[in-house]
């Protein structure tokens, strides 16, 4: 088992809100970093709006629909944007790093009880209609 060892200065950032990510959350947050000098991977899970997908050719963005080996990429990751799903477990585990952005719920007992755990921070509730006053609010500068 290697041992991870975690960086101050975030150059790898992976977002993977669901395995389906029907809201498109993961793509919202992606356009608000993606002006920030790192590498992203995106998993956008196989139900994903391909229409809403504005693929410019990137070599600091992987956009994957799925992988078989998502430790890997938790593990190499400096940063991971995730859900409120299993991922955070995985991210725990592997301790990298991990903001929770939630879909539905911040104030689940499970949620609540996670946290307290500090392996990660929440960033609260994602809404769309507020996205810029959500930005400002969390600060999205590693």
């Amino acid at each position: 088992n290697k041992q991870k060892e975690l960086s101050k200065n975030v150059s790898k950032v992976l977002i993977s809100i669901s395995g389906t990510d029907f809201r498109n959350i993961g793509l919202e947050i992606l356009n608000l970093i993606k002006d920030l000098a790192v590498s992203i991977t995106i998993i956008t899970g196989e139900k994903i709006n391909k229409k809403k997908i504005n693929i410019k050719t990137s070599k600091k963005i992987r956009y994957l629909n799925y992988t078989n080996s998502i430790e890997k990429l938790i593990f190499s990751s400096d940063v991971v944007i995730a859900g409120e799903g299993l991922i955070k477990y995985e991210t725990s585990i592997l301790k990298t790093p991990t903001l929770i952005i939630h879909q539905k719920d911040t104030k689940s007992k499970l949620i609540k009880k996670f946290l307290k755990h500090n392996t990660c921070k929440s960033l609260g509730l994602y809404n769309k209609k507020n996205k810029e006053l959500w930005k400002k609010k969390n600060n999205f500068i590693f």
